[in-house]
């Protein structure tokens, strides 16, 4: 399945050993891998794609000048990057640094430690994770008859709904603001609802998506009293609710989102979350849609890029 979001982009010249163990080490993880043989073409597809987990730059294959860093954060705020170099380790010019370096030939284990670093350690504490995938799945089953098996969760920094009913809950505290994104199919909040004994009726799809917000209001619950644990109490917005897939949603956060996935055979339901602290709260969400005949500043920096050539990225 291509999630939206879930994309590495390799910025190599060298199709040798090295690409091919790491491209084989991220499609373990049900990454789609992209390959960028020059800056140019990697800083035009992070600004049109929006959608990556990580950012891999090798150094040693396409050398990269600092500044490259900096035009990267431009269009990828909060993308991880990791640095590759025969040199290991050093320190960049400039004030834009990578998030992780690793000397080059890359091994294995190196690799897996690093992916695992950035991709999940970085930014969400692992009981806070397990949280999330464990309770979440008893709770499905126990309350809302959904059958489901926990998928291994991932970053992206890519906002994109995943499935076409979606209710976004925000919700902040002392020091803390966050937001809980649940998406599930219109289809199988139905089959839930009849599972629970709700005959089908005219406003079935209404109550399909008050479904969504109920199970998003259950999650935030577990959330909070993790939190809670953590000396931090948390208020939460009603449930407001996001229809179709085309919808991006713009956070102002400082980190990647995290994605637990939950399937029952065909049917998943997605549970997307982050948070920022803060000395003092701040706002961080701006409004979705564009106003119609409107265009977002991201758009308008898309339209000063010239497009992806064919064949200019590769899909490995």
């Amino acid at each position: 399945m291509i999630v939206p979001g879930k994309c590495v982009l390799l910025l190599s010249a060298d199709e040798g050993q090295q690409l091919r163990t790491m491209t084989s080490e991220l499609k373990e993880l049900s990454f789609t891998v992209v390959l960028a043989r020059n800056s140019e073409t990697a800083l035009r597809f992070a600004r049109y794609s929006k959608s990556l987990s990580l950012v891999v730059i090798d150094e040693d294959s396409s050398p990269v000048t600092p500044r490259f860093l900096t035009q990267l954060r431009n269009c990828q705020a909060i993308v991880p990057v990791m640095w590759l170099s025969a040199g290991g380790a050093k320190q960049l010019s400039g004030d834009v640094q990578p998030d992780a370096m690793l000397q080059t030939p890359v091994t294995v284990p190196d690799l897996q430690k690093v992916y695992r670093k950035l991709l999940f350690e970085s930014y969400y504490e692992t009981d806070l994770v397990e949280s999330i995938t464990d309770r979440t799945a008893q709770m499905l089953a126990e309350r809302f008859h959904a059958y489901v098996s926990p998928r291994a969760p991932f970053i992206r920094a890519s906002s994109r709904v995943l499935d076409n009913t979606t209710a976004v809950i925000l919700f902040s505290g002392p020091g803390i603001t966050a937001q809980l994104v649940l998406s599930a199919s219109l289809s199988y909040l139905k089959l839930l609802l009849e599972r629970m004994g709700v005959a089908e009726h005219a406003t079935l799809n209404m109550e399909a998506r008050d479904l969504a917000g109920e199970i998003a209001n259950q999650v935030l619950g577990d959330l909070n009293r993790y939190f809670s644990r953590h000396g931090k109490t948390l208020t939460g917005s009603p449930p407001f609710f996001v229809s179709g897939r085309s919808v991006e949603l713009e956070f102002k956060g400082q980190r990647p989102s995290l994605v637990c996935a939950f399937d029952e055979i065909d049917k998943t339901i997605w549970v997307e979350f982050s948070y920022d602290l803060y000395d003092t709260p701040a706002p961080f969400m701006s409004l979705l849609p564009p106003p119609p005949g409107g265009t977002k500043s991201s758009d308008k920096d898309r339209q000063s890029v010239p497009a992806i050539e064919d064949g200019e990225v590769v899909f490995l």
